[in-house]
């Protein structure tokens, strides 16, 4: 029986900032906010992303992007 070389746990640090913005986008894509409260934190987003770098914002894709279409076959 062989044994498996042993793993190294690879820690990622990310920003607490960073983990802010993944987290409103996520609770945003979901339908969590009214539109008033989008509109406040877009510009919370804004300011961590745009004016200070902070954070960045991951690359979503719509669900409409990430949906499998049906192929039409002809006869």
């Amino acid at each position: 029986m062989e044994s498996s070389p042993p793993t190294e746990d690879k820690k990622i640090m990310i920003s607490p900032i960073q983990l802010l913005v993944n987290a409103v986008l996520v609770a945003y894509q979901r339908g969590a906010y009214t539109m008033q409260e989008a509109g406040i934190i877009s510009q919370a987003v804004d300011h961590f992303t745009v004016k200070t770098n902070q954070a960045k914002l991951p690359d979503i894709k719509e669900e409409s992007e990430t949906e499998e279409k049906p192929i039409m076959l002809s006869q």
